[in-house]
């Protein structure tokens, strides 16, 4: 089996739920998210190709990503209050 291009080469675990990654043609290293909400990756690219840069850049990332997500946490229908109060009433 012949290996795509592409592929991603080196992948550098930051913390549970963020990693970074290189990808074959690509001087940039992409950081790698995951949503617990949503249970899905988020995939960016941090426009670095240092990957000490990266993985600084990368932590900016994650952090931004969080902040949003817990401002719309509890505003999705299925996560209000208001939705639990009406399903015990």
């Amino acid at each position: 089996m012949v290996e795509s291009v592409n592929a991603k080469k080196t992948i550098k675990q930051i913390r549970r739920g963020l990693s970074t990654y290189s990808m074959g043609r690509s001087p940039f290293w992409h950081a790698r998210i995951y949503d617990p909400v949503k249970k899905k990756y988020v995939v960016l690219s941090t426009k670095e190709t240092n990957r000490i840069e990266a993985i600084e850049v990368a932590e900016e990332i994650f952090e931004t990503y969080k902040s949003k997500q817990n401002s719309s946490h509890a505003t999705s229908k299925d996560r209000s209050f208001e939705y639990y109060a009406k399903l015990l009433a």
